[in-house]
């Protein structure tokens, strides 16, 4: 995926409405999480119309949702750095209702525990309450950290 997202530019399509809104969730909302966070990282989702079980035979007993997911071509951090991108997010909501430190150095996702130093004004903050721009942050510090 990561190799050819320039060949998809959208995506529509129809999911259950609970899960059209994990994808589309905003910070300090119950449903965002961490596909939220991974799936922003190379799009924006828009979300469409909900369509109640009425309109499909045989029906289901959920509402359905359209979304579309518009893929963006430029991203902010090196292919090197998405990985680490991705732990980062994936650390952080192994226990989505502790701090950031507790929950990444729990997590087993990295070698060695990340410092408070390192993770800064996050370390104390939970997971669900930070935003894209505060996980590519996050990924640019442990990088740097990592490499030195």
């Amino acid at each position: 995926f990561i190799a050819n997202r320039e060949n998809v530019r959208r995506a529509i399509i129809m999911l259950q409405k609970e899960f059209a809104n994990r994808l589309a969730a905003n910070p300090n909302s119950k449903a965002y999480g961490a596909l939220t966070v991974q799936l922003q990282l190379f799009a924006n989702i828009k979300k469409g119309p909900i369509f109640d079980p009425e309109f499909f035979h045989p029906q289901p007993r959920v509402d359905s949702q359209v979304i579309e997911i518009l893929f963006n071509k430029k991203l902010d951090l090196a292919d090197d750095e998405i990985l680490i991108f991705k732990k980062i997010v994936k650390a952080s909501f192994f226990k989505r209702r502790k701090k950031l430190i507790n929950s990444v150095n729990t997590s087993g996702v990295f070698e060695e525990d990340l410092s408070e130093d390192l993770l800064g004004e996050f370390s104390t903050k939970r997971a669900e309450h930070l935003n894209i721009s505060d996980f590519l942050l996050l990924t640019r510090r442990i990088s740097k950290s990592l490499k030195a």
